[in-house]
C-alpha cells in the first residue's frame, strides 16, 4: 500500500481505458480503489490518497442517431395501416414533443381543438399496485402544447373512430 503513487495509479486509470474499458466502468473501478486507498488513509497506513490527483477519463461524446423526415413520414404511414392505436400514440408523441407516460395519461378534456393545444398536467406511471394516474416528472413539466392542425386532424379521426365502436358496444350490450 505504501508503494502506491499517483503516477503508478495514473497509469493503472490509462490502462484500463486503453483496454477500451467504458469510462462508466472505469469510475465504478476508481470508486472501489479510493475507498480501499482511502481506508488506508485513515487507519493511518498511507499519509494521504494518491487517487485524488489521477485524472478520470471523460465520458466520449455519443452521436444520437435521428431519424429523417422521409424516415419519420414512412414510419408512420406504415404504422397507420398496421396498428393505428400505435400510430396516433406515435404520431402525437412526434408532433407534441411529450413523454409516453404523457401522452398515455391524456384525456379528450386535455384538448382544445378550438385554441390548438394540448394540456400535459399527469401521467400513467406502473408500480406495485397496477397502473395509476400521477402528477408530471416535476412541476416544469406541466404545461400547454400548442399544436398544428395536422395533429388535430389525427385525434378528431381517432376521436371518432372511438365514438364508433363506443355506439357498437351500447348496440351489443342493450337486450
Amino acid at each position: 500500500m505504501k508503494k502506491l503513487n499517483t503516477l503508478l495509479l495514473q497509469k493503472f486509470i490509462n490502462d484500463l481505458t486503453d483496454e477500451g474499458l467504458s469510462p462508466r466502468y472505469i469510475e465504478y473501478l476508481s470508486t472501489i480503489l479510493y475507498g480501499a486507498v482511502d481506508a488506508a488513509r485513515r487507519w493511518k497506513v498511507i499519509q494521504n490518497n494518491p487517487l485524488i490527483d489521477v485524472e478520470m477519463p471523460r465520458p466520449r461524446r455519443v452521436e444520437q442517431k435521428t431519424c429523417s423526415l422521409e424516415e419519420m413520414n414512412l414510419f408512420l404511414e406504415i404504422t397507420k395501416l398496421t396498428n393505428h392505436r400505435l400510430y396516433i400514440l406515435i404520431h402525437t408523441a412526434l408532433f407534441a414533443g411529450c413523454r409516453c407516460s404523457e401522452i398515455l395519461s391524456l384525456t379528450w378534456d386535455d384538448l382544445d381543438i378550438e385554441n390548438q393545444y394540448l394540456n400535459v398536467d399527469k401521467s400513467l406511471i406502473y408500480n406495485k399496485d397496477g397502473y395509476k394516474f400521477s402528477s408530471t416528472k416535476s412541476q416544469s413539466s406541466n404545461r400547454i402544447i400548442k399544436i398544428g392542425y395536422s395533429l388535430i386532424n389525427v385525434l378528431k379521426g381517432w376521436k371518432a373512430q372511438q365514438n364508433k365502436v363506443k355506439m357498437a358496444l351500447e348496440k351489443v350490450a342493450r337486450p
